[in-house]
Protein backbone atom coordinates (compact mmCIF):
# COMPACT_ATOMS: atom_id res chain seq x y z
CA UNK A 1 0.00 0.00 0.00
CA UNK A 2 1.33 3.42 -0.71
CA UNK A 3 2.53 5.64 1.67
CA UNK A 4 0.14 8.94 2.15
CA UNK A 5 1.92 11.88 1.21
CA UNK A 6 0.70 13.81 3.37
CA UNK A 7 2.36 11.77 6.66
CA UNK A 8 4.32 14.24 8.47
CA UNK A 9 8.17 13.62 8.50
CA UNK A 10 8.53 12.73 11.81
CA UNK A 11 7.26 9.46 10.74
CA UNK A 12 10.09 9.08 8.83
CA UNK A 13 12.51 10.05 10.84
CA UNK A 14 13.26 10.01 14.79
CA UNK A 15 12.35 12.79 16.82
CA UNK A 16 15.49 15.21 17.17
CA UNK A 17 16.51 13.63 20.94
CA UNK A 18 16.34 10.21 19.75
CA UNK A 19 18.50 11.57 16.73
CA UNK A 20 20.96 12.73 18.78
CA UNK A 21 20.91 9.53 20.63
CA UNK A 22 22.01 7.47 17.71
CA UNK A 23 24.58 9.98 16.90
CA UNK A 24 25.73 9.28 20.20
CA UNK A 25 25.58 5.35 19.84
CA UNK A 26 27.71 5.71 16.64
CA UNK A 27 30.27 7.88 18.03
CA UNK A 28 30.82 5.48 20.83
CA UNK A 29 31.08 2.65 17.61
CA UNK A 30 33.92 4.95 16.39
CA UNK A 31 35.43 4.78 19.26
CA UNK A 32 35.53 1.06 19.85
CA UNK A 33 36.76 1.06 15.94
CA UNK A 34 39.31 3.35 17.28
CA UNK A 35 40.87 1.64 19.89
CA UNK A 36 40.81 -1.44 17.44
CA UNK A 37 42.79 0.48 14.83
CA UNK A 38 44.87 1.52 17.32
CA UNK A 39 45.74 -2.52 18.62
CA UNK A 40 45.45 -3.29 14.67
CA UNK A 41 48.53 -0.96 14.14
CA UNK A 42 50.67 -2.36 17.15
CA UNK A 43 50.06 -6.09 16.12
CA UNK A 44 49.77 -6.04 12.24
CA UNK A 45 51.47 -2.79 10.80
CA UNK A 46 51.20 -4.36 7.78
CA UNK A 47 47.29 -4.08 7.44
CA UNK A 48 47.47 -0.96 10.09
CA UNK A 49 49.54 1.50 8.71
CA UNK A 50 47.66 1.29 5.09
CA UNK A 51 43.88 1.18 6.47
CA UNK A 52 44.65 4.04 8.10
CA UNK A 53 46.96 6.18 6.19
CA UNK A 54 46.03 5.10 2.82
CA UNK A 55 42.34 4.66 3.01
CA UNK A 56 41.00 6.36 6.19
CA UNK A 57 43.05 9.44 6.17
CA UNK A 58 42.55 10.42 2.84
CA UNK A 59 38.67 9.98 3.23
CA UNK A 60 38.56 12.79 5.77
CA UNK A 61 38.96 15.40 4.24
CA UNK A 62 36.18 15.04 1.64
CA UNK A 63 34.25 14.64 4.82
CA UNK A 64 35.15 17.72 6.43
CA UNK A 65 34.35 19.08 2.67
CA UNK A 66 30.87 17.92 1.79
CA UNK A 67 29.23 16.96 5.65
CA UNK A 68 31.70 18.34 8.48
CA UNK A 69 28.60 17.67 10.44
CA UNK A 70 29.27 14.06 9.73
CA UNK A 71 32.91 13.72 11.23
CA UNK A 72 32.09 16.59 14.51
CA UNK A 73 29.68 13.85 16.08
CA UNK A 74 31.37 10.50 15.00
CA UNK A 75 34.86 12.04 16.25
CA UNK A 76 36.15 9.54 18.79
CA UNK A 77 37.84 12.33 19.98
CA UNK A 78 35.04 14.98 20.50
CA UNK A 79 32.76 11.44 22.27
CA UNK A 80 35.81 11.53 25.02
CA UNK A 81 35.55 15.09 25.41
CA UNK A 82 32.00 15.42 26.03
CA UNK A 83 32.20 12.32 28.23
CA UNK A 84 32.64 14.53 31.31
CA UNK A 85 30.02 17.00 30.98
CA UNK A 86 27.57 14.25 30.22
CA UNK A 87 28.39 12.34 33.00
CA UNK A 88 28.66 15.73 35.19
CA UNK A 89 32.15 15.04 36.94
CA UNK A 90 33.67 17.45 34.61
CA UNK A 91 35.54 20.63 36.54
CA UNK A 92 34.32 23.28 34.01
CA UNK A 93 36.81 25.81 34.16
CA UNK A 94 37.12 28.58 31.98
CA UNK A 95 39.88 28.44 29.24
CA UNK A 96 42.32 30.64 30.37
CA UNK A 97 42.14 34.12 27.74
CA UNK A 98 45.86 33.73 26.74
CA UNK A 99 45.10 29.91 25.83
CA UNK A 100 42.30 30.67 23.98
CA UNK A 101 43.77 34.12 22.40
CA UNK A 102 45.97 31.36 20.18
CA UNK A 103 44.11 28.48 20.12
CA UNK A 104 43.85 28.48 16.50
CA UNK A 105 47.25 29.06 16.20
CA UNK A 106 48.69 26.11 18.77
CA UNK A 107 45.99 24.00 16.48
CA UNK A 108 47.36 24.61 13.01
CA UNK A 109 50.64 23.95 14.50
CA UNK A 110 50.02 20.90 16.05
CA UNK A 111 48.53 19.72 12.80
CA UNK A 112 51.82 21.09 10.40
CA UNK A 113 54.22 19.45 13.01
CA UNK A 114 52.18 15.42 13.04
CA UNK A 115 51.45 15.44 9.13
CA UNK A 116 55.29 16.40 8.36
CA UNK A 117 56.77 13.56 10.60
CA UNK A 118 54.76 11.20 9.13
CA UNK A 119 57.72 11.26 6.31
CA UNK A 120 60.12 10.29 8.83
CA UNK A 121 57.70 8.31 11.99
CA UNK A 122 54.39 7.83 11.56
CA UNK A 123 53.98 6.19 8.10
CA UNK A 124 56.23 3.82 8.86
CA UNK A 125 55.57 3.00 12.57
CA UNK A 126 52.71 1.29 13.37
CA UNK A 127 53.50 1.65 17.46
CA UNK A 128 54.21 5.58 16.76
CA UNK A 129 50.87 5.96 14.68
CA UNK A 130 48.59 4.24 17.27
CA UNK A 131 50.50 6.46 20.19
CA UNK A 132 49.64 9.48 18.51
CA UNK A 133 45.93 8.49 18.49
CA UNK A 134 45.71 7.97 21.82
CA UNK A 135 47.10 10.56 22.96
CA UNK A 136 44.56 12.90 20.71
CA UNK A 137 41.90 11.03 22.56
CA UNK A 138 43.45 11.55 26.58
CA UNK A 139 43.78 14.94 25.32
CA UNK A 140 40.29 15.46 24.33
CA UNK A 141 39.25 13.63 27.63
CA UNK A 142 41.96 16.23 29.99
CA UNK A 143 40.18 19.01 28.04
CA UNK A 144 36.91 18.01 28.65
CA UNK A 145 37.38 17.01 32.05
CA UNK A 146 38.94 20.64 33.16
CA UNK A 147 37.72 23.00 31.14
CA UNK A 148 33.92 23.68 30.21
CA UNK A 149 31.98 22.75 26.95
CA UNK A 150 34.21 21.87 23.99
CA UNK A 151 36.75 24.94 25.51
CA UNK A 152 39.34 22.35 26.08
CA UNK A 153 39.81 20.63 22.96
CA UNK A 154 37.32 20.25 19.75
CA UNK A 155 36.66 24.18 19.34
CA UNK A 156 40.41 25.13 20.23
CA UNK A 157 43.41 23.17 20.01
CA UNK A 158 42.34 20.25 17.69
CA UNK A 159 44.69 19.68 14.81
CA UNK A 160 41.54 18.87 12.54
CA UNK A 161 40.04 22.05 13.83
CA UNK A 162 42.23 24.67 11.36
CA UNK A 163 41.11 22.53 7.93
CA UNK A 164 37.38 22.15 9.52
CA UNK A 165 37.39 26.09 9.58
CA UNK A 166 38.61 26.31 6.09
CA UNK A 167 36.13 24.26 4.37
CA UNK A 168 33.10 24.26 6.77
CA UNK A 169 31.42 27.94 5.41
CA UNK A 170 30.01 26.38 2.65
CA UNK A 171 28.31 22.90 3.66
CA UNK A 172 26.83 20.94 1.11
CA UNK A 173 25.21 18.25 4.05
CA UNK A 174 24.46 20.94 7.13
CA UNK A 175 24.18 18.41 9.74
CA UNK A 176 23.36 19.80 13.33
CA UNK A 177 25.75 19.40 16.13
CA UNK A 178 24.63 16.43 18.35
CA UNK A 179 26.72 18.05 21.73
CA UNK A 180 26.41 20.96 23.21
CA UNK A 181 22.67 21.12 24.38
CA UNK A 182 22.16 23.59 25.66
CA UNK A 183 25.15 25.89 24.30
CA UNK A 184 27.01 27.50 27.31
CA UNK A 185 29.17 30.10 24.96
CA UNK A 186 32.06 28.57 25.68
CA UNK A 187 34.15 29.63 22.40
CA UNK A 188 33.96 32.82 21.00
CA UNK A 189 32.43 32.37 17.07
CA UNK A 190 32.26 28.44 17.69
CA UNK A 191 32.35 26.30 15.02
CA UNK A 192 29.88 24.08 16.50
CA UNK A 193 27.45 27.21 17.10
CA UNK A 194 27.33 27.82 13.07
CA UNK A 195 29.93 26.19 10.66
CA UNK A 196 28.78 28.47 8.18
CA UNK A 197 30.12 31.57 9.79
CA UNK A 198 32.78 30.55 12.53
CA UNK A 199 35.31 31.31 10.58
CA UNK A 200 33.82 34.59 8.54
CA UNK A 201 32.92 36.11 11.98
CA UNK A 202 36.27 35.40 13.06
CA UNK A 203 38.26 37.24 10.33
CA UNK A 204 35.51 39.88 11.02
CA UNK A 205 36.19 40.28 14.57
CA UNK A 206 39.25 43.71 15.28
CA UNK A 207 42.58 42.56 16.54
CA UNK A 208 41.80 38.80 16.58
CA UNK A 209 44.71 36.47 16.84
CA UNK A 210 43.15 33.95 15.56
CA UNK A 211 41.74 35.39 12.75
CA UNK A 212 45.60 36.32 11.45
CA UNK A 213 46.41 32.65 12.77
CA UNK A 214 43.69 31.23 9.97
CA UNK A 215 44.72 33.42 7.08
CA UNK A 216 48.35 32.62 7.45
CA UNK A 217 47.31 28.63 8.03
CA UNK A 218 45.11 29.34 4.49
CA UNK A 219 48.00 30.81 2.94
CA UNK A 220 50.74 28.17 3.59
CA UNK A 221 48.33 25.28 3.56
CA UNK A 222 48.38 24.63 -0.58
CA UNK A 223 52.15 24.57 -0.53
CA UNK A 224 52.44 22.84 2.92
CA UNK A 225 50.19 20.36 1.05
CA UNK A 226 52.18 19.89 -1.69
CA UNK A 227 55.75 20.02 -0.18
CA UNK A 228 54.22 16.63 1.55
CA UNK A 229 54.19 15.04 -1.32
CA UNK A 230 56.80 16.24 -3.47
CA UNK A 231 59.61 15.31 -0.32
CA UNK A 232 62.39 12.91 -1.32
CA UNK A 233 61.67 9.84 0.66
CA UNK A 234 65.36 9.45 1.34
CA UNK A 235 65.68 13.15 2.50
CA UNK A 236 67.60 14.03 6.13
CA UNK A 237 65.27 15.65 8.23
CA UNK A 238 66.81 18.86 7.80
CA UNK A 239 66.65 18.71 4.44
CA UNK A 240 62.85 17.59 4.57
CA UNK A 241 61.98 20.44 6.75
CA UNK A 242 63.96 23.16 4.62
CA UNK A 243 61.51 21.21 1.90
CA UNK A 244 58.06 21.89 3.81
CA UNK A 245 59.74 25.46 4.87
CA UNK A 246 60.16 26.79 1.29
CA UNK A 247 56.63 25.11 -0.19
CA UNK A 248 55.17 26.73 2.70
CA UNK A 249 56.53 30.27 2.58
CA UNK A 250 55.93 30.37 -1.26
CA UNK A 251 52.34 29.72 -0.78
CA UNK A 252 52.31 32.05 1.75
CA UNK A 253 53.92 34.80 -0.15
CA UNK A 254 51.41 33.99 -2.73
CA UNK A 255 48.82 34.42 -0.45
CA UNK A 256 49.81 37.67 0.76
CA UNK A 257 50.35 39.17 -3.06
CA UNK A 258 46.55 37.74 -4.17
CA UNK A 259 45.11 39.35 -0.67
CA UNK A 260 46.99 42.40 -1.82
CA UNK A 261 45.56 42.72 -5.48
CA UNK A 262 42.49 40.81 -5.93
CA UNK A 263 39.62 43.10 -4.27
CA UNK A 264 37.30 40.92 -2.67
CA UNK A 265 35.74 39.95 0.59
CA UNK A 266 38.27 39.17 3.31
CA UNK A 267 36.89 35.69 3.78
CA UNK A 268 37.13 34.82 0.12
CA UNK A 269 41.51 34.46 -0.67
CA UNK A 270 41.58 31.86 2.22
CA UNK A 271 38.69 30.37 0.44
CA UNK A 272 40.35 30.16 -3.15
CA UNK A 273 43.80 28.79 -1.27
CA UNK A 274 41.80 26.07 0.61
CA UNK A 275 40.30 24.67 -2.55
CA UNK A 276 43.72 25.11 -3.87
CA UNK A 277 45.02 22.92 -0.93
CA UNK A 278 41.94 20.25 -1.50
CA UNK A 279 42.70 19.66 -4.99
CA UNK A 280 46.10 19.60 -4.73
CA UNK A 281 45.52 17.06 -2.02
CA UNK A 282 43.90 14.51 -3.96
CA UNK A 283 45.46 15.12 -7.16
CA UNK A 284 48.17 12.78 -5.15
CA UNK A 285 45.73 11.22 -2.95
CA UNK A 286 43.26 9.58 -5.37
CA UNK A 287 46.40 7.49 -6.65
CA UNK A 288 46.97 6.68 -2.56
CA UNK A 289 43.36 5.67 -1.88
CA UNK A 290 43.31 2.94 -4.54
CA UNK A 291 46.40 1.46 -4.35
CA UNK A 292 46.15 1.11 -0.67
CA UNK A 293 42.14 -0.20 -0.79
CA UNK A 294 43.84 -2.56 -3.73
CA UNK A 295 46.36 -3.53 -2.10
CA UNK A 296 43.95 -4.45 1.30
CA UNK A 297 41.46 -6.06 -0.69
CA UNK A 298 43.31 -8.69 -2.87
CA UNK A 299 45.90 -6.90 -5.01
CA UNK A 300 43.04 -6.13 -7.81
CA UNK A 301 43.85 -4.29 -11.12
CA UNK A 302 42.97 -0.22 -10.32
CA UNK A 303 40.73 0.67 -13.30
CA UNK A 304 42.07 3.19 -15.37
CA UNK A 305 40.91 6.74 -14.70
CA UNK A 306 39.76 5.97 -11.08
CA UNK A 307 41.86 8.81 -9.70
CA UNK A 308 40.76 10.95 -11.99
CA UNK A 309 37.04 10.08 -10.97
CA UNK A 310 37.77 11.46 -7.71
CA UNK A 311 40.36 14.55 -8.69
CA UNK A 312 37.34 15.27 -10.93
CA UNK A 313 34.56 15.24 -8.10
CA UNK A 314 36.45 17.63 -6.16
CA UNK A 315 37.39 20.17 -8.47
CA UNK A 316 33.60 20.22 -9.68
CA UNK A 317 32.63 20.14 -5.76
CA UNK A 318 34.93 22.60 -5.63
CA UNK A 319 33.37 25.43 -8.01
CA UNK A 320 29.78 24.20 -6.52
CA UNK A 321 31.51 25.29 -2.61
CA UNK A 322 32.50 28.51 -4.05
CA UNK A 323 29.27 29.75 -5.51
CA UNK A 324 27.85 28.80 -2.28
CA UNK A 325 30.41 30.57 -0.72
CA UNK A 326 29.06 34.09 -2.45
CA UNK A 327 26.05 33.28 -1.04
CA UNK A 328 27.36 32.90 2.44
CA UNK A 329 29.41 35.69 1.74
CA UNK A 330 25.87 37.65 1.33
CA UNK A 331 24.01 36.59 4.17
CA UNK A 332 26.66 37.19 6.21
CA UNK A 333 26.79 41.27 5.34
CA UNK A 334 23.30 41.54 5.22
CA UNK A 335 23.30 40.66 8.79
Amino acid sequence: MAVSRSLPRAAFWPRRWTRQKIWHLASFAMLCGTAGLALLLVLMPEIGLPLFWGVIVPVLPAVLFFAPGVWRNLCPMARLNQLPREMRFTRGLTLPPVLAKYSLAISAILLLLFVSARKWLFDESGVATALLALAGLVAAFAGGYFFKGMSGWCSTFCPILPVERLYGQARFVPIKSAYCRPCIGCTRNCYNADPDKAAMQEQSTPGSLNARAYRIFAGLFPGFVLAFFTAAPEAALPELYLHFLFYSLLSLLAFLLASAVIKTPRTRVPALFGLLALNCYYWFAANTFWQSLSQLTGHWPIPDGAAWGIRGIIFVASAIWLVRLKENEALMAQT
